[in-house]
């Protein structure tokens, strides 16, 4: 499905999963941000490994995508650093054969993709995406990351052609401000009942939080550990 389809919007719902359970929350506002990011140097045949900013990041297997000049590197453009924003993100790879592979946190990946924590990207790893899956001038919501917080996510690529290619990549990140639902409150325990019956729509990520180091519970909201079940909070 195209991102457009995909993207949240205002009064939407969506789910996030962390280590200790879901959360829930409501997109109150957003803005939208386009990055047609070229930052990733041109990479070997057969490769399965890339460098950022000719050549001022080492070529290695897992990089962050950073913004800036090649001296002074930018911040990862996938950080949220705010603790009222959220991150729906979409990409579109411009070279059909090349693979995408995200580490969401970094060396933890896990929910849309298979656990991955691979040192070396060849021809035999899986969990990519690749430019025919996600196409650069309409990315397709398989690409789709929602991403709270202070999670890193870094990006592996494999060039499977015989000759060099230099990627380009068609970033649409949408910056959200979040209502989160307390299933403690009556009011919002029966939204997320709808939820579970499919009666109100919602979208679900699951990035893997843990070993970001995020804490949800700065929130003051509990998780519900499992999908389609408020009994971990029966004592609320």
């Amino acid at each position: 499905m195209n991102y457009r389809k995909a993207q949240l919007e205002r009064g939407h719902m969506a789910a996030v999963k962390a280590d200790d359970g879901w959360r829930f929350f409501k997109t109150v506002e957003f803005e939208d941000t386009h990055i047609e990011y070229n930052g990733v140097d041109v990479m070997a045949a057969a490769a399965g490994t890339h460098s950022i900013r000719n050549g001022s990041v080492a070529a290695a297997a897992w990089q962050a995508w950073t913004t800036g000049a090649v001296t002074t590197l930018g911040p990862d453009i996938f950080y949220e650093d705010s603790k009222d924003k959220m991150l729906q993100c979409f990409i579109g790879i411009d070279t059909p054969e090349v693979r995408m592979f995200r580490q969401i946190p970094d060396g933890a990946a896990r929910g849309k993709l298979s656990l991955m924590n691979i040192a070396v990207i060849n021809l035999d790893a899986i969990g990519f995406i690749n430019g025919v899956q996600s196409p650069f001038i309409e990315p397709d919501e398989i690409s789709e990351m929602i991403l709270p917080w202070e999670t890193h996510v870094t990006f592996g690529l494999y060039n499977p052609t015989p000759q060099p290619v230099q990627p380009m990549f068609n970033i649409f990140i949408r910056r959200i401000v979040p209502e989160f639902l307390d299933p403690r409150k009556a009011v919002d325990q029966q939204t997320i009942k709808d939820i579970f019956r499919g009666t109100a729509k919602c979208r679900r990520w699951s990035p893997g939080i843990g070993a970001s180091g995020l804490d949800f519970i700065t929130l003051g909201v509990p998780g519900i550990a499992r999908w389609g079940s408020l009994e971990v909070n029966r004592e609320a």
